[in-house]
């Protein structure tokens, strides 16, 4: 089964959709987990249809921030959702042709420390077992996938390695490049 995680930055523009359709197209996995959609219900049925082939799971954004979604091939698995709290929602992925389901986690950290420490501690609390955690945590594992600005370890970088660790989670890291984001203050030539 192929995932493909994104912090898409909004979905409201049509110029942004259709990117994000032509990319999820590209791309060919079975599931794209998607954070910051910044969409309510309605807007994410709309962007549903308008990506044809595949179905979905979202949750709404609170205001213009956040907002988190769950997109799968129909014709190659099925989900059904298990929960959905305001950072993060769960489900379960069956495979149609292995008939294998995999729980799957999709996290999009607030920014306030408290608010991250909150989203830690619920999700640690489903036991699962083996399980997918894919989104953007806005934490750091090491001080070296930060550039620029202050560059110390923080309370919140313990925080989230004691929540992977606690959690037994492994990071994989992504297939084109160190780095997954630019603010496009910086020329970084290995930006996936």
């Amino acid at each position: 089964m192929r995932l493909t995680s994104w912090n898409v930055r909004g979905l409201l523009a049509p110029d942004k959709r259709c990117l994000v359709k032509r990319t999820l197209a590209k791309l060919d996995s079975e599931v794209y987990v998607l954070q910051e959609t910044k969409l309510n219900k309605d807007k994410a049925l709309e962007f549903i249809k308008y990506c044809y082939k595949w179905d979905g799971l979202f949750q709404d954004a609170r205001g213009l921030a956040g907002g988190l979604g769950i997109m799968w091939n129909a014709s190659k698995v099925d989900v059904q959702s298990i929960a959905s709290f305001d950072h993060w929602m769960a489900c379960i992925i069956v495979c149609k042709q292995s008939n294998i389901s995999y729980p799957l986690f999709n996290i999009y950290g607030p920014n306030r420390t408290e608010e991250k420490l909150k989203v830690f501690n619920q999700a640690s609390q489903l036991d699962t077992g083996e399980v997918i955690v894919a989104g953007d945590f806005n934490a750091l594992l090491d001080i070296d996938e930060k550039v620029g600005g202050l560059r110390k370890p923080t309370k919140v970088m313990e925080d989230f390695q004691e929540f992977v660790s606690n959690c037994k989670l492994v990071d994989i890291l992504p297939k084109n490049g160190r780095f997954t984001w630019t603010n496009r203050r910086l020329n970084f030539a290995n930006i996936s």
